[in-house]
C-alpha cells in the first residue's frame, strides 16, 4: 500500500477533515504508473501521490499498516512538511466491511480474505504436539484491531511498569497513559495490496524497502530519513530474516547473505494461552472479569514449590496484577472452538479462561523458504513451562466453581458441552488443556 501524507510537492490531492467528522474517501483507479488508493482520514492533511518511475522516495516509510503502524504513520503525518509511505498487504477500507464493523460477526472473519490465517504450532511438548490453522491475524489496514470484536482493555499499571525492568525506560504507565487514550480515539488511516519483499541496505543502513504489488511487479521505495517496520509479531521477523538480519545459521539454510547477525530475531515469542469451553445455559449471559485466584493457586503443590523457588514472588501476578482475564460470551463462538460441533439447539455460553502472564516465553518464528509470499513457520510453544499448566488448571476450576456453585449462576447453568469435564483429576484436566487451548491473539 502506498499513501503519502502531507508534502504537496509530491503531487496529488490534499484534503482536511474536521475532528470526529465522517471520513472522506477518494478512490483512484490504477494505471500503469500508479497504485490504487482509498483514503480514510481525519483531522490532518493528507496527500495521495502517484507513484512513477521517477517518484519513489519519501521521508518516512512505515512497513505494515496494522495497529501500531497506523498510529506511527498518523503521528508522523501531523507534521505537514514530511511525506509518509505506508506499505500494507491487506485491504484499505475496513469500515466498508460489515463483518468488521459489526462486533458480533467477528467470529465469521476467521479464515476469510481479511485473515492471514497463519498455520501455527500451538503446543510442542515431548508427550504432545499440536499444529493448527488458521491463527487469525488481520490482513487489513488497522491490522488485527479490525478483527478484535471491538474490544480494548489497557493493561494494569503494574504491567506497564514491568517494561522498565526490561530496558523500557520511559514506558511506565504514568508516561504512557495519555498517549494510549489519545490513540484509541483515532480512526484508521488509508489503503491497498502490497507485500514487503525485503529491506534495502546501503553502507549498513536501511534506506528503503523492496515491495511486490498485487500484480507481481517489483518496486524499490526509498526513505530519506527512516524506515519503520511494524508488520506484527509474525511478519516482522520474517521480513528481517529475508533481509539478512537474524541468526546466521538460520539465514544460511536459505542462502541468505547475513547483513546483521542477531541471534534474537524470531526468538522468545510470547502469547497468552486461552481455554474456551461452553456450558449449556437456560439464558444468555455476558460478563468480563480480571480476577486473582491466589487461594486456588495455593492449593496446587507445584505452584507453592515454584513460588518458593521464585523468592516467594507470585510469578503469574506480581505487583497485584490479575492472574486471568475471564470472558463470558453469550453464544457458541466457533472462532474459539472450531474443533467442537456447534450445538444444534439451546443456549450456550462460551467461557474463555485467559492466562495473562504465562511463563512459557520461548516460541519461535522462522523461515520455511526464501519466498517472501510464503508464511513463516510459527511455534507458540504453549505450556513449555510446566507451571503454566498448573495455573490454567486452577483458573478453570476457579471459574467453573463460580458457574456451578455461585448464587444466581448455578441456576442458569445446565450441563457441560459437548462432554463433561473431569475437574477433580489433574491428569485429565492437563490433557483437556493441551487438546483444547488456543491462542489469545495477544502476541
Amino acid at each position: 500500500m502506498a499513501v503519502d501524507f502531507g508534502k504537496k510537492a509530491f503531487g496529488g490531492i490534499s484534503m482536511r477533515l474536521g475532528s470526529r467528522t465522517r471520513a472522506h474517501r477518494q478512490l483512484f483507479s490504477k494505471t500503469p504508473s500508479s497504485f490504487k488508493f482509498i483514503t480514510h482520514s481525519n483531522n490532518i492533511y493528507f496527500t495521495i501521490p502517484v507513484i512513477t518511475e521517477t517518484l519513489k522516495a519519501f521521508d518516512f516509510i512505515v512497513v505494515g499498516g496494522g495497529t501500531a503502524g497506523c498510529v506511527v504513520a498518523g503521528r508522523l503525518a501531523e507534521n505537514p512538511n514530511v511525506s509518509v509511505l505506508v506499505v500494507e498487504a491487506g485491504i484499505g477500507n475496513p469500515s466498508a466491511v460489515d463483518a468488521i464493523t459489526t462486533p458480533a460477526t467477528a467470529c465469521t472473519l476467521r479464515g476469510s480474505r481479511y485473515d492471514w490465517a497463519f498455520k501455527t504450532g500451538m503446543i510442542d511438548r515431548p508427550e504432545y504436539t499440536r499444529i493448527e490453522k488458521p491463527n487469525t491475524r488481520g490482513k487489513v489496514l488497522g491490522g488485527s484491531s479490525c478483527l478484535n470484536y471491538y474490544t480494548w482493555i489497557p493493561g494494569s499499571a503494574a504491567t506497564f511498569d514491568d517494561w522498565a525492568e526490561f530496558g523500557g525506560e520511559g514506558w511506565t504507565w504514568n508516561t504512557c497513559k495519555d498517549y494510549i487514550y489519545k490513540a484509541c480515539f483515532r480512526d484508521a488511516l488509508t489503503k491497498v495490496w502490497t507485500h514487503a519483499k525485503q529491506l534495502i541496505f546501503e553502507s549498513g543502513r536501511v534506506v528503503g524497502v523492496e515491495v511486490i504489488d498485487r500484480d507481481g511487479g517489483i518496486l524499490n521505495l526509498r526513505a530519506d530519513y527512516e524506515v519503520i517496520v511494524s508488520l506484527g509479531v509474525y511478519e516482522t521477523p520474517k521480513l528481517l530474516l529475508l533481509s539478512g538480519i537474524g541468526p546466521k545459521e538460520e539465514l544460511n539454510k536459505f542462502n541468505i547473505n547475513t547483513v546483521v547477525k542477531s541471534e534474537h530475531v524470531g526468538q522468545n515469542l510470547l502469547d497468552h494461552p486461552i481455554l474456551p469451553h461452553g456450558p449449556m445455559t437456560t439464558g444468555l449471559l455476558e460478563l468480563l472479569g480480571l480476577p486473582r485466584i491466589d487461594s486456588y493457586l495455593e492449593k496446587a503443590p507445584e505452584y507453592v514449590e515454584f513460588k518458593k523457588s521464585n523468592g516467594n514472588v507470585d510469578p503469574f501476578g506480581p505487583g497485584g496484577q490479575p492472574h486471568f482475564e475471564i470472558d463470558f460470551v453469550p453464544m457458541f463462538c466457533d472462532a474459539f472452538q472450531w474443533h467442537i460441533p456447534t450445538p444444534p439447539q439451546g443456549n450456550c455460553l462460551t467461557v474463555i479462561v485467559d492466562l495473562l502472564r504465562p511463563l512459557s516465553r520461548n516460541g519461535t518464528v522462522t523461515l520455511k523458504s526464501s519466498n517472501p509470499l510464503e508464511q513463516a513457520k510459527i511455534n507458540l510453544n504453549f505450556f513449555s513451562n510446566d507451571p503454566d499448566l498448573v495455573a490454567m488448571r486452577q483458573g478453570i476450576r476457579f471459574v467453573d466453581d463460580i458457574l456451578l456453585n455461585g448464587e444466581g449462576m448455578k441456576d442458569i447453568i445446565e450441563e457441560d458441552y459437548p462432554w463433561a469435564m473431569l475437574r477433580t483429576s489433574d491428569e485429565a484436566m492437563d490433557i483437556l488443556i493441551k487438546e483444547r487451548s488456543q491462542t489469545g491473539f495477544r502476541e
